[in-house]
């Protein structure tokens, strides 16, 4: 009896050490951040905070993550070369149970949306999926593509609450997600990937421009992304002048070069009031 519990025992701390290891290779707390976002652009739309929409929300955090997962598969021989620090590209999960976590979360995702009844975000959702692993595959032959798709993908959490409710999204948004993203994807590139993409000939656009202009035009797409959100209906200010402070504060953390990485919390955190400031 002694020996079943420790045998149950065991097999219960694999279990939440791989479920550990799916949650971090989903980027749980970003893909939660995209949830929040979404949310925040479905009460806008439809006026409830309630619980139903709370679940319906799940899809989209769901599909984020499933994206995250799918790159990582994708990436695996990249990020090996490159030493990230990333549970596929470490060992730490295998890839064939990485596989089954996606069919497993794109099962629950599509369950909600159905059991919710509203086949527009269904078909959305399989639209959102397919694009994700058309990005996987193409943003390796095509690298230079790779941040305008990563910021047209970054449009799912407006465009998700919009086939819940039925209602447009000024395009102003759009367009304002579409430079910020692209900015901050353009950083990334720059500050985490430049190296080992240069190193193994990945073209990507941070590849192309070089470091010195990388980071001129990577604040330039960004401060542009909240500059023209001046000009949407029922902007709150507060939140919005936040945000603009934030964007201010993370270049200076960024020069101290030291502080990258908190850097890029801090635009992600700019990002996020942003979307307080027009939905709140």
């Amino acid at each position: 009896m002694v020996q079943i519990l420790k045998n149950l025992a065991h097999r219960l701390k694999q279990f939440l050490v791989v479920l550990h290891m799916i949650a971090e290779t989903c980027r749980y707390l970003t893909s939660l951040t995209v949830g929040a976002i979404s949310y925040l652009v479905l009460f806008s739309l439809s006026g409830s905070w309630g619980q139903g929409n709370i679940i319906r929300i799940i899809p989209m955090v769901i599909v984020t993550g499933v994206g995250f997962i799918i790159n990582d598969i994708g990436d695996y021989t990249v990020d090996i070369k490159a030493k990230k620090n990333r549970p596929i590209a470490q060992g730490r999960l295998n890839r064939n149970i990485a596989l089954f976590a996606i069919s497993s979360l794109m099962s629950i995702a599509f369950l909600i949306d159905i059991l919710m009844n509203n086949p527009a975000s269904t078909l959305f959702t399989s639209l959102v999926f397919a694009l994700l692993i058309f990005y996987t595959v193409t943003s390796k032959r095509f690298p230079i593509t790779k941040n305008l798709f990563t910021a047209v993908l970054c449009l799912s959490p407006f465009v998700y609450p919009q086939m819940i409710v039925g209602k447009q999204i000024d395009p102003v948004i759009y367009l304002s997600v579409l430079m910020f993203i692209f900015g901050r994807e353009l950083l990334i590139d720059s500050s985490i990937d430049y190296d080992s993409d240069n190193s193994q000939n990945i073209r990507t656009i941070a590849v192309i421009l070089r470091k010195p202009a990388n980071a001129i035009y990577s604040w330039a797409f960004m401060f542009l992304g909240l500059i023209i959100l001046v000009s949407f209906p029922g902007l709150n200010i507060l939140p919005y002048v936040v945000s603009v402070l934030l964007l201010i504060v993370s270049v200076l953390l960024y020069v101290s070069h030291k502080l990258w990485s908190t850097a890029m919390r801090v635009t992600l955190a700019a990002m996020v009031i942003s979307a307080i400031a027009c939905y709140v």
